[in-house]
């Protein structure tokens, strides 16, 4: 499970930042499983000048993944939507083309490296899931084993003679 969408109920997305430069370019960046850099993603694609801008004008609230310099990006999340990349960035207190902020789609012909980042993160996220429930399982477990074996001690009577 991943994070929800803003929109839906489907809970598919995978956090992502972004950066615009106010003109036609965003750098979208993931932290996590390595795909194309060793903190994990990063692609620059072109997109509409009013989309760069709303970016650019939202508060920069997150850190790069190369360095830590001080609130460079603006939190996102992306799914897979067939041959593209679907984004949701929630504005904070503005809109751009929908009600929760903006929404926009990236082909991955432009940007392969965002499918291959969400695909094994959602991969990750499931492996993690189900290793969190196994444990959950043997912890079960080896709680009804020992009050099984509390039942049996507490079962035993004892023969007390006084001397």
């Amino acid at each position: 499970m991943g994070n929800k969408s803003f929109a839906t109920n489907a809970n598919d997305y995978v956090t992502v930042q972004l950066d615009a430069d106010g003109n036609e370019r965003l750098h979208i960046q993931g932290i996590g499983v390595s795909i194309n850099r060793p903190y994990g993603f990063a692609v620059t694609v072109s997109c509409p000048p009013s989309l760069a801008s709303w970016v650019h004008n939202q508060p920069h609230t997150l850190n790069s993944g190369v360095s830590n310099s001080t609130h460079r990006y603006v939190g996102a999340q992306a799914t897979v939507r067939g041959n593209n990349a679907h984004f949701q960035v929630a504005g904070n207190g503005s809109s751009l083309n929908r009600e929760y902020g903006a929404a926009f789609d990236v082909s991955f012909d432009n940007a392969n490296a965002v499918r291959q980042f969400i695909c094994s993160t959602h991969t990750a996220e499931v492996k993690a899931q189900e290793a969190a429930a196994a444990a959950e399982a043997e912890v079960k477990k080896q709680a009804a084993a020992l009050a099984v074996a509390l039942a049996a001690q507490k079962a035993k009577t004892y023969q007390v003679t006084m001397s």
